[in-house]
């Protein structure tokens, strides 16, 4: 879905659909709860764009984390394979079409890296994040079915990512 209409064109994408497209794809290539998605941020030092991905600093403790965890980093990487499916290339394309909204903000408000869709675009919390995920998820089995036996929820994409990359690497090498 995420390689169709209207995710398919970034320079005629909303900004609503490049932010689910976004959130969706850094949630599960990450595996981290939306709270963890949530104090991302773009500051200085707290954002490192690398060719292989974008390395991010969670400041503040995260829901599991003790004391010693504090500046934890969380890597968003590169998908080669697809670049209609690469996270690093929509959180690249995220940030740019942000960037203007960021200025308008204040100074305390600009690093957070997930704003809200409507004025005045101030940071969004971890729900709006969680129903962004599960509006995605909804899209993606709208035409199914099954789309009203699903019990969809943004958590379930911490238990898909790694589901989806054992299987990926247990299949290519039995292939």
């Amino acid at each position: 879905m995420l390689e169709n209409s209207p995710f398919d064109n970034v320079e005629q994408m909303s900004l609503k659909d490049l932010t689910l497209k976004t959130v969706f794809l850094t949630a599960i290539t990450t595996f981290r709860r939306c709270s963890d998605l949530q104090a991302l941020r773009t500051d200085e030092g707290s954002m490192r764009i690398q060719t292989k991905g974008i390395t991010f600093i969670r400041h503040g403790l995260a829901k599991q984390d003790r004391e010693k965890h504090f500046g934890a980093k969380l890597f968003v990487p590169t998908y080669t394979e697809n670049t209609s499916l690469d996270p690093r290339k929509s959180l690249l394309q995220y940030l740019d079409k942000t960037n203007p909204l960021r200025k308008k903000l204040q100074q305390d408000q600009r690093g957070k890296l997930f704003l809200a869709l409507c004025e005045p675009h101030k940071p969004v919390t971890s729900q709006t994040i969680s129903h962004w995920i599960v509006q995605i998820i909804k899209q993606a089995y709208s035409n199914s079915e099954s789309s009203g036996k699903l019990k969809i929820h943004a958590h379930s994409t911490r238990a898909i990512g790694p589901t989806w990359a054992f299987l990926k690497e247990h299949l290519s090498i039995r292939s």
